[in-house]
């Protein structure tokens, strides 16, 4: 039971946020963050993200 609240939580907040920040590591293990725009269309989480910036 707890798991599904738990997910029933993740998926409220992507349906409800406007903007989120996905972290990772680079090559070099250094933190590096980038800001997204999800939205949540037919059970699937698309992100859109600026076309500018440090991904190559």
């Amino acid at each position: 039971m707890e798991s599904s609240v738990k997910e029933k939580n993740a998926w409220d907040l992507f349906k409800n946020c406007e903007y989120g920040v996905v972290a990772v590591i680079d090559q070099d293990a250094r933190p590096y963050s980038i800001p997204i725009s999800p939205v949540v269309l037919d059970n699937n989480i698309y992100f859109h993200t600026s076309n500018k910036g440090k991904l190559k």
